[in-house]
């Protein structure tokens, strides 16, 4: 059917004669002569909203409810949009752990505790301390793939309770 087919079927459904040339289809004339379509598609666009903000919801991480809410609010946002922008807030925020961590270790570089008279010295070497660190950020990412956070010293007490 052409639009001026479609256009002349409305306007004689909308009892509205031969106002073909006049007509100007508006949410207001579907909804005073085709209400049951107005409130179909009243309906599906409730359902659309709903779907949206539940899929922004399911990419909330906690730290993030000021991102999820902004998401949320603009309405050509989506759930991946809301997801990407948690994984990248989430980035910045790792990013910036990595870089006080490499910072703290700078300044540490020299400090050793001094055995005790008669004891023997602690087995923290340079390679030890490295593995260490090594395994607690490949511990921080495995949990971060399965959407856990975990710090630094937590890591660390993880890996140095796994080796005895």
């Amino acid at each position: 059917m052409s639009k001026n087919g479609m256009m002349a079927a409305v306007a004689a459904a909308a009892g509205l004669g031969d106002t073909l040339e006049k007509l100007d289809v508006t949410p207001e004339l579907i909804a005073q002569h085709f209400p049951a379509i107005a409130r179909h598609f009243s309906d599906e666009g409730a359902k659309a909203e709903f779907d949206r903000i539940q899929s922004i919801e399911k990419a909330a991480m906690p730290g993030h409810e000021k991102l999820i809410e902004a998401c949320k609010a603009d309405r050509t946002k989506t759930g991946a949009d809301a997801a990407m922008a948690v994984i990248a807030a989430e980035n910045e925020q790792r990013g910036k752990v990595l870089t006080k961590l490499a910072e703290d270790e700078k300044g540490l570089k020299g400090l050793r505790n001094a055995p005790v008279e008669g004891s023997a010295a602690p087995e923290t070497s340079a390679t030890s301390v490295a593995d260490l660190k090594g395994e607690a950020m490949a511990y921080i990412n495995e949990q971060a793939k399965l959407g856990v956070t975990v710090d630094p010293a937590t890591a660390i007490a993880f890996v140095k309770k796994q080796k005895g």
